[in-house]
């Protein structure tokens, strides 16, 4: 599992990122996913077994770890429940691809049941290929919950991509995977969760 946002970095153009795209991650984090990457591409030169390596975009969905203020999502909705402030760096129109976990465990079945031999790892991205920006999230879940969401705006960091939106059309050609889950109706069902869970 790498990352389909951090190993990329900021594109040079509002397009899908496909794999073929330039590595340029501007984050530690991203750089210890390529380095894994590069690691694991190394150690197949000398074994045959089959190697995926999967980039996923944001992931969100139940069972999120809450405590730690990781997943824009998951951290908006604990924020409206304890009826705390949200930090958001920049004017929230940074735009993110957010892929439901559920969808996420899909493609990693497939991965697990395929047969074709490769030489190479298969790198796939693995996202839903639509365009998200934070207002976006925040609006949404303000309807879900039927809260306001209370903001507190930050500096834009220099380690956030501005723009990150997978091409997912090699997922789909090798694995024949697409995600199924609309971001609205996992969003509502995530709530319906934390709800249940933290009430």
């Amino acid at each position: 599992m790498s990352s389909g946002g951090a190993v990329y970095g900021n594109p040079d153009s509002i397009a899908s990122i496909d794999e073929k795209y330039d590595k340029n991650p501007i984050s530690s984090y991203g750089l210890t996913k390529l380095v894994a990457e590069e690691y694991i591409s190394f150690l197949m030169k000398n074994t045959s077994v089959k190697t995926f390596i999967l980039r996923p975009s944001n992931v969100y969905g139940k069972y999120q770890n809450l405590k730690k203020p990781q997943g824009l999502i998951g951290h908006v909705f604990k924020s409206v429940l304890i009826d705390q402030p949200i930090t958001i760096y920049g004017d929230g129109t940074v735009v993110r691809d957010y892929l439901h976990v559920d969808d996420l465990s899909q493609a990693i079945i497939l991965c697990i049941n395929n047969t074709k031999g490769s030489d190479n790892p298969i790198v796939l991205n693995v996202g839903s290929g639509i365009p998200t920006s934070i207002n976006e999230v925040i609006i949404n879940i303000s309807e879900i919950t039927h809260k306001k969401v209370n903001i507190i705006i930050n500096p834009p960091r220099e380690f956030d991509c501005k723009y990150n939106v997978l091409s997912i059309d090699k997922a789909w050609e090798v694995l024949g995977w697409q995600p199924n889950i609309d971001l609205k109706v996992g969003m509502k069902e995530e709530w319906e969760w934390i709800l249940q869970e933290f009430s």
